[in-house]
This record gives structure tokens, C-alpha cells and sequence, in this order.
């Protein structure tokens, strides 16, 4: 009978061992279970996440592509004008140069007529008036010349440099 006793202890320690190993065991596989619901709840955040970011950087390129047009197309509205602007300052150079020679050929002119000798001193007067405005005048022509000339000249690189606004 102790033979028996023993074999039931040793059967009754056997299921109880088995029962609290198998309870241990289902502990470890809710961890687990919950450990790979985590991960993948951590996973669809971090899929939504970069979605949310590849669409945000698409936003981005999106705008940044539009706004490098329109500075290329307001850069290539202003080098068309600054062109039309040139060619205009050449025509005006031209312009301003035969105005200027037909004005020293009125003072030319003026200049015979009042050094006649039947000339009178208030006649006199008036035509070196008129020879007068006529210099100043040219010499105004002169100036507004030599400016427009002088834009054909290239600008030393130090003297931009404050008005680049940081661009190289």
C-alpha cells in the first residue's frame, strides 16, 4: 500500500508540476502573444507615419519644383526686358549723338550769324542766349551719352557683392 501511496504522490506531483509548468507556459505565451500585437500595432504607426512623410515630401517637391519655374521664368522675363532695355540704350545713344551734332551745327551756325558786323547788340543778346541754352544743352547730351556708354562697361565683382543678398 505505501507502494500505492507513493504512486499516487508521485502521479498527484507529476500533474501538479505539469499544471503549474503549463500555467507558467501560458503566462510566456500571452507575453508573447501581446508582444507581437505591439509590434504590430508598431508597425502599421510606423507604415501610416511614412506614408504621411513620403506625402509630405512629395508636397514639398511639388512646391519647390513651382516655385524654381516661376523664378526661372521671372530670371528669364527679366533678362528679355533687360534686353529690350540695351538694345533701347543703343537706338538712345545713336539718337542722342545726332541730336547733338545737329545742335553744335545750330550753334555753329548762330555763332556766324551774330559775329556779322550789321548785327544789332539786342539781336547779339538773343543769339548768344540761344548759344548759351544750345552748349548747355549739348554738354547735358554729353553727360546723359557718357552714362549710357558707361553701362556697357562690366562692373567690377566687390560692388555687386553687397547686392547678391547671399547668393554666390
Amino acid at each position: 500500500m505505501q507502494k500505492i501511496l507513493l504512486l499516487v504522490v508521485a502521479i498527484l506531483a507529476g500533474l501538479g508540476g505539469w499544471y503549474v509548468g503549463s500555467w507558467k507556459g501560458r503566462d510566456a505565451i500571452q507575453a508573447l502573444d501581446k508582444a507581437k500585437d505591439l509590434g504590430q500595432q508598431a508597425e502599421a504607426a510606423q507604415a501610416k507615419t511614412q506614408k504621411a512623410l513620403d506625402k509630405q515630401i512629395a508636397d514639398l517637391t511639388q512646391q519647390f519644383q513651382a516655385s524654381q519655374k516661376k523664378l526661372e521664368d521671372e530670371h528669364s522675363q527679366a533678362k528679355a526686358e533687360f534686353a529690350t532695355v540695351l538694345a533701347g540704350r543703343d537706338k538712345r545713344i545713336a539718337d542722342l549723338g545726332k541730336t547733338r551734332s545737329v545742335t553744335q551745327t545750330r550753334i555753329v551756325t548762330l555763332e556766324a550769324s551774330a559775329a556779322q558786323p550789321g548785327v544789332s547788340a539786342e539781336e547779339r543778346a538773343r543769339l548768344q542766349t540761344e548759344i548759351d541754352r544750345l552748349k548747355k544743352e549739348v554738354d547735358d547730351q554729353k553727360v546723359l551719352i557718357a552714362g549710357l556708354e558707361c553701362s556697357k562697361v562690366a562692373v567690377p565683382a566687390e560692388l555687386l557683392a553687397p547686392m547678391r543678398r547671399g547668393q554666390p
